[in-house]
């Protein structure tokens, strides 16, 4: 069941400074939301009109979320709360409820691979889907 062949089910939640009252459906932005460069969640921000005039890498947009120069971040949950838990910013940056977008993350496997080994791959995903089942809520 191919529908289950996914590694991960990324949320990507818009992190914002603490202080923020950041409503999606009432939204202006005022110093935009920064997102990594190239990803879609930068696209979908630029077409909403949201996105910040600035651009950022993750590491650095939490940085400048956190001196309330940027109005949010969009980065995947697990990344934004390690980026807060690892430059201790728990006291200035806090992660929305708010999912902007959900995505399936999936494995690579080159053409040749993969016809090579099906029986192999399938056998894989099946794996990955049963951990996933047993030990995320993805």
């Amino acid at each position: 069941k191919t529908d289950s062949w996914y590694l991960w089910l990324a949320r990507y939640k818009i992190f914002t400074p603490i202080s923020s009252n950041f409503n999606p459906n009432t939204y202006q932005p005022d110093k935009g939301i920064g997102a990594p460069l190239g990803y879609v969640v930068w696209m979908d921000l630029q077409q909403k009109k949201w996105l910040s005039p600035l651009q950022y890498e993750p590491s650095e947009g939490f940085d400048v979320l956190a001196k309330n120069k940027l109005d949010g971040y969009v980065v995947e949950m697990e990344i934004g709360l390690n980026l807060i838990k690892k430059n201790n910013l728990s006291s200035k940056v806090k992660m929305n409820q708010y999912t902007f977008l959900t995505t399936k993350w999936h494995l690579p496997f080159n053409k040749d691979f993969y016809l090579k080994n099906k029986p192999l791959v399938h056998q894989l995903w099946q794996k990955i889907a049963q951990y996933r089942e047993v030990n995320t809520s993805n």
